[in-house]
């Protein structure tokens, strides 16, 4: 779980620190934090390398307050948890109309901020699509979400991930078979091995015919002809699945 944490504060911070280090100490949780000082860090951050699974932002921040930071993350369709901490009650407000997750106000009490986090965390568990992950690519790693993932494929012995808004990345070269090379992405239930150089998201899938699938953005993939028929109920029991929620 990727958190982001921003806060000119540099006591409360700390105290912030804290409390995660424990609170993933105790439930054996592996977080991987970055901390930021302004909001300009942060968003400069999530342009070039994604966005997080969770950020925890101040409120009174110099450059951007936090308030502003959680819109201009909403505004460019950034799904991650957003907790606040806070000293003043009356900012609430603002906060929850960014669709802001929870409001603690500082000093925060240790219980308050675990059963925030219980609700972080659970909130990731049940909406796995919306994780961001880390994509190994050529020249180093992106983060970004894991619903905005169409497909990765090989082609002259190297990845490529393909994204629903059109936009492709080079990955490593492909020196061993390739579902090798995406082992790490299989643990995902919307991801699913549709042959020896293929790996689909099916949350993205829209049809199956004779003519290929055609995914959400238009796009038209082409499978090995004798796993079509597996794809399809592999995407047929995802679907129930999704709809049962």
């Amino acid at each position: 779980m990727n958190i982001a944490i921003v806060s000119a504060n540099e006591i409360q911070q700390s105290r912030t620190i804290a409390m995660l280090e424990e609170y993933a100490s105790k439930l054996s949780i592996e977080f991987r934090t970055t901390y930021f000082l302004a909001s300009e860090n942060l968003l400069k951050e999530v342009k070039l390398r994604g966005g997080y699974d969770m950020y925890i932002l101040d409120v009174l921040i110099p450059d951007v307050d936090g308030i502003l930071l959680g819109e201009r993350l909403r505004a460019r369709g950034d799904n991650g948890i957003v907790l606040y901490i806070n000293g003043e009650p009356s900012r609430a407000w603002r906060a929850f109309r960014i669709r802001a997750d929870d409001y603690l106000l500082s000093p925060v009490h240790k219980e308050l901020f675990r059963e925030a986090m219980d609700r972080a965390v659970n909130m990731c568990t049940d909406l796995s699509s919306m994780h961001t992950i880390e994509f190994r690519l050529k020249n180093g790693i992106m983060r970004d979400d894991l619903g905005k993932l169409t497909y990765i494929d090989k082609s002259r012995r190297t990845c490529w991930y393909h994204f629903s808004d059109g936009k492709v990345y080079e990955g490593p070269t492909v020196r061993g078979a390739f579902e090798e090379s995406v082992e790490e992405y299989l643990c995902y239930k919307e991801l699913y091995l549709a042959g020896k150089s293929l790996l689909l998201n099916l949350k993205h899938i829209r049809l199956i015919d004779t003519n290929g699938i055609l995914l959400s953005n238009g796009e038209v993939v082409h499978p090995p002809r004798s796993r079509y028929e597996n794809v399809y109920i592999a995407w047929k029991k995802f679907s129930e699945e999704m709809n049962e929620r």
